[in-house]
Parts: structure tokens; C-alpha cells; sequence
């Protein structure tokens, strides 16, 4: 019987972030009744302790219920709420495990600033890591890159580098859930992390990027990438490859709102949206392949068809250039080619 109640409560918590992000989504919800709403956040430590109580009563399956569906709704309004945050870049969230942190701009210090510059072989790979912040990615001529970089906190970009390999993260930063206090005070903070990055589009180039409670704009136009992965955790970011050359891509967004512009060439790709929300463009002259689903979440393809168990461009098989491409979303939606193109 305990077995079966935790299906319960925890079909109960998926329904309820669920069904928060599908009415926003809808627009039956309003997204700034939503940010006003996550104010009561201590409404679902207290919906928890209801439960605690009153698991030794009669009324512990209604008790548990309300104690796992208060935290789903909490967490479905975050995930509606953390694309439109004001000033979003300015506070740090939820990366992976390792929970909520304090905000990392403090206008007391003084800002550090970081110059580097240096030059690539054939090969390269990047590894890019920002928390907290907002990075910029642009392409130029030949085989230098550069990087300026500005932090609001004191703690300047840590940049190791060599002629095969660039890695730029940010400073660790630690603090508590509660450290902010109200989100109205998000709008008094610093950005954080401020990066701009010029990479070569005369080198081969490996790019892993992840960005956390930031805003990420990458236009690799003329880049001849190998694999190109973005992982964003509660954030923003634009991805526009339709100028560039890559073999691989992989795109994982984590409570947070993408938008990818797909190369005109031959690759394979793997995209996954765990609450939050991914737009894809295919340019004219590629075919796309799309296999996968949803649990939770919605998968919109535009323009594609139904070929077994795959969606195909009308034109798969006539078109020079092909992108084979798995999808999933959980707890979110993916929506391939929408209409009026990638915002």
C-alpha cells in the first residue's frame, strides 16, 4: 500500500508542474500573476510539514496529496516564470543538484576585467562554463581568438588555454535558497559574469558550452565545428549555426528557453528540453529527421511529415543535405520549424 501511495503523490507532483507549464503555455495563465506567485514559495515547506503530520491519520492520503502538489506547482510556475524574470541574468539558480545560490553581482566591489588573446593549430576545443552572467560568442577570420571579459563580483573569469584547447569558467560562487529574500529585489543586482568571445573560423573546433542562470548568444557564422553541445540550466539562449559546418549537436535545456538555428549540412543531433521550452529552424535545402517524444511535455513539427516511426521534411529523399535528429521533452515542448521562423 505505501508502494502504491508514492505513485501516487508522485503522479500528483507531475501533474501539477505539468499542468502549470501547459495552461501558461496556452496563455490561460498570465505570466506576471505567476512571478508574483512564487513569493509564496515557503507555502510548499509548509504543504510538506501538513503532510509529515498527518501521516499517521486518517487523513494522510489527502495530507500527502496537498504536500505533493504544492512543490509541483511552485515548480511548474518557476519554469514559466524563469524565461520572462526581470533582469533574469542578474541572479543564479538551479544547476543540476546543486541547488539555489546567491546572487553573484555586488555593486560594492569593483569589477574585474579579463583580456586574453591567443592562437589555435588545426584543432581545437573549447569549453566555455558561465554561472551566472551573460556570454557572447561571435566568429572572425583566421585562427585567433579573444575574449573580454568584466565581473561585478571581483572574481575574474578563470581561462586556461593552449594551442589545442581554451577553457573559460566562471569563479564558484555558494549561498542559500533563501539569500535573496523576494525576487523584487532581483532588479537591484549586477549582471555577473559579462563575456565576449571571438573564436577563429580557420580552426577545426570542438565547443561545449553550459550556462547557468544566464543568458547565452552564439552566431558561429563560418565556423567548422566537429560537435557543438549547449547545456542551459534556468536561462536564455540563442544558438544560430545556419552559417556554420558541424558533424554533431546536442542541445539540453534545463528549466529555461532556447532557440536553435540548424547548419545547412550533413549532421546528427540530439535535442532534450527537462521543463522548459526549445524553438528549432531547419534552413531551406536540408532534409530533417526527427525521432523521439515527450513524457509530460509537447513536440510540435512543423512542416514534417509522418514516416513510420519518424517525422521527415516532405523532401527528404531529394534534398542534398540531411539532419538526423532525437528529441525529447519532459515537462516542456519543443517546437520545430514554428511559424514566422526563430524569434
Amino acid at each position: 500500500m505505501t508502494v502504491r501511495r508514492g505513485f501516487l503523490y508522485t503522479g500528483v507532483f507531475l501533474i501539477a508542474t505539468g499542468g502549470v507549464v501547459l495552461l501558461a503555455q496556452a496563455g490561460a495563465i498570465d505570466t506576471e500573476a505567476v512571478i508574483r506567485a512564487l513569493s509564496l514559495w515557503p507555502l510548499a515547506v509548509i504543504a510538506i510539514g501538513v503532510g509529515l503530520i498527518l501521516r499517521r491519520t486518517r487523513a494522510r492520503v489527502p495530507g500527502g496529496v496537498v504536500a505533493a502538489a504544492t512543490p509541483g506547482l511552485m515548480l511548474g510556475m518557476m519554469i514559466v516564470a524563469v524565461p520572462d524574470m526581470p533582469d533574469f541574468e542578474a541572479w543564479s539558480g538551479w544547476s543540476g543538484w546543486s541547488g539555489w545560490s546567491a546572487p553573484c553581482g555586488d555593486a560594492n566591489r569593483e569589477a574585474t576585467v579579463t583580456e586574453r588573446q591567443g592562437t589555435f593549430g588545426t584543432a581545437a576545443s573549447v569549453d566555455l562554463s558561465l554561472a551566472c552572467g551573460e556570454l557572447v560568442v561571435a566568429t572572425g577570420p583566421g585562427s585567433s581568438w579573444q575574449l573580454d571579459a568584466s565581473n561585478g563580483q571581483g572574481d575574474g573569469a578563470i581561462v586556461s588555454d593552449a594551442a589545442d584547447r581554451l577553457s573559460i569558467h566562471s569563479a564558484d560562487r555558494h549561498g542559500s535558497f533563501g539569500s535573496f529574500g523576494s525576487f523584487d529585489s532581483l532588479n537591484s543586482l549586477d549582471r555577473g559574469d559579462d563575456w565576449r568571445l571571438t573564436l577563429p573560423t580557420g580552426t577545426l573546433l570542438d565547443i561545449g558550452t553550459e550556462v547557468s542562470a544566464g543568458e547565452a548568444r552564439l552566431d558561429l557564422a563560418g565556423a567548422r565545428i566537429g560537435s557543438l553541445g549547449l547545456v542551459l540550466n534556468a536561462g536564455k539562449a540563442r544558438l544560430d549555426a545556419a552559417e556554420a559546418s558541424l558533424e554533431r549537436l546536442h542541445v539540453e535545456v534545463n528549466a529555461g528557453a532556447a532557440t536553435v538555428l540548424l547548419p545547412a549540412g550533413d549532421f546528427g543531433g540530439d535535442l532534450a528540453v527537462n521543463a522548459g521550452s526549445l524553438e528549432v529552424c531547419t534552413p531551406a535545402g536540408v532534409g530533417l529527421r526527427v525521432r523521439g517524444g515527450s513524457a509530460l511535455g509537447a513536440v510540435t513539427y512543423n512542416g514534417l511529415v509522418r514516416v513510420g516511426d519518424a517525422w521527415e521534411s516532405p523532401d527528404f529523399n531529394t534534398v542534398d543535405f540531411h539532419a538526423d535528429v532525437t528529441v525529447s521533452a519532459n515537462v516542456g515542448s519543443i517546437v520545430i520549424n514554428p511559424e514566422g521562423g526563430c524569434s
